[in-house]
């Protein structure tokens, strides 16, 4: 990890999130140059990185403004390079529950600017994608319950007991080598890589 980070540029458009990355990053020792800018119009020269890694940001955006960061990514790669593009899979668990969530807040509860997320199918991302890159593959990840229940209020409450994450994070583990390997439809329940 420490060769990784020691070459690597973090981005983010919120000053809070740079702010708790750079904490986490020193508290590992970790040197990592990080810099705030916005993913549709990447501050870096045209064949600037050997991979680039997308961490659950599309999902915060308009389809246009996603699709002006996957052609910035594509922009900013070097020929041959590698995107890794995580994305909440539309049928994940803990997505149908946030799915749920916002179908409350803003037809109940009338919330003018509830959490709202963008949740992809595999089709989805992989024609978005396609669109762009020479190649893509799709995987996926993490098929835990919604063991985090998000609200405007607090980032998240617990509503699985801690006792239970070590084993159902070796279910997830196991139903993952799965959906890559022999069972691709399960891909559609986990998030998306």
């Amino acid at each position: 990890v420490r060769t990784i980070t020691k070459y690597a540029v973090g981005l983010d458009i919120s000053q809070k999130m740079l702010f708790t990355a750079k904490k986490h990053l020193r508290n590992h020792k970790l040197p990592t140059v990080l810099i705030r800018g916005d993913g549709t119009r990447l501050p870096f020269k045209d064949n600037s990185f050997d991979k680039v890694y997308s961490l659950l940001v599309l999902q915060h955006l308009s389809k246009e403004n996603g699709n002006l960061v996957l052609q910035e990514i594509h922009r900013v790669l070097k020929p041959g390079g590698i995107a890794y593009i995580r994305v909440p899979s539309r049928f994940a668990p803990e997505n149908l529950l946030m799915a749920l969530l916002q179908i409350i807040s803003i037809n109940i509860f009338r919330y003018k600017d509830p959490i709202r997320m963008r949740f992809y199918s595999i089709r989805k991302i992989n024609s978005l994608c396609k669109n762009i890159f020479r190649k893509v593959e799709i995987t996926a990840h993490e098929f835990r319950p919604p063991w985090n229940f998000h609200t405007p209020w607090t980032w998240h409450i617990i509503i699985i007991p801690k006792r239970f994450h070590k084993g159902l994070r070796k279910l997830s583990d196991k139903i993952e080598r799965k959906a890559n390997t022999s069972l691709p439809w399960l891909k559609n329940f986990g998030v998306t890589l």
